[in-house]
């Protein structure tokens, strides 16, 4: 912890400690450590997160289980330091849940990103609009064809596989999956015309690798299309 950063660091490290002790899984372990954050930090930034506070928390919808799980967690980390007696742990958990970016590479998930503004982001399983890899921090998107002005803009929240094999493949699976972790029934073109979404896919995604194959989109880019998880051109038939 730098001398700079030590009344946070101290309050992260402390939550840290009690959720190990606690054995949480990491999910919630990051999601709890991730809120401590963000509450020692409100008065540094007020507008930031009054932002956050904007975003739906569905907490009304969200499995009893993972209310139990947050709750529990909520109890561990208020007993910290006495800057998270009174924070709605919970409320805060379920926002990041729902409206978080996972920030990825090659071996697996390395961080977890709340940007309020790219929450704002409508789904679709047919997106006109992907997220493309980025580094740090930071979230880029960028269109997948020609969006007329004041047209929405829509990226997907799941993976969307070209291949039949693969179970999101299927318009069913889908929607439980959304239900499950974005609480609504997709009514989408694509889910509300198709049982499958491969045909679909099948033009857009990179084909490079069985990631590609699920989340990399092919991004139009001076006349050519490039994987918005790779980076690589597009394979040209021979």
């Amino acid at each position: 912890c730098s001398e700079a950063d030590a009344p946070v660091h101290t309050v992260e490290c402390e939550v840290r400690r009690r959720m190990r002790g606690a054995n949480f899984n990491d999910y919630t372990l990051t999601l709890t450590v991730l809120a401590s954050r963000a509450f020692s930090l409100r008065e540094i930034d007020r507008e930031g997160f009054q932002e956050v506070l904007e975003l739906c928390c569905h907490r009304g919808q969200a499995p009893l289980q993972l209310i139990a799980d947050f709750s529990a967690a909520e109890k561990v980390a208020r007993r910290a330091a006495p800057v998270l007696h009174d924070q709605d742990f919970v409320g805060f958990m379920l926002r990041v849940y729902s409206n978080g970016f996972a920030q990825r590479d090659a071996d697996g998930e390395t961080a977890l990103l709340l940007s309020p503004s790219a929450a704002f982001f409508n789904h679709s399983c047919a997106p006109n609009t992907c997220r493309d890899t980025s580094s740090g921090l930071e979230l880029h998107f960028r269109t997948l064809e020609a969006v007329a002005a004041s047209s929405p803009l829509h990226i997907s929240y799941i993976d969307i596989p070209c291949d039949s094999a693969e179970p999101l493949a299927k318009t069913i699976a889908r929607r439980t999956l959304l239900h499950e972790h974005y609480f609504f029934h997709c009514e989408c073109a694509l889910c509300s015309k198709s049982q499958t979404c491969c045909r679909w896919a099948k033009g857009r995604l990179c084909r490079r690798s069985s990631m590609c194959r699920r989340r990399g989109f092919m991004i139009p880019s001076e006349g050519a299309r490039i994987c918005s998880l790779c980076h690589h051109p597009e394979e040209k038939p021979v």
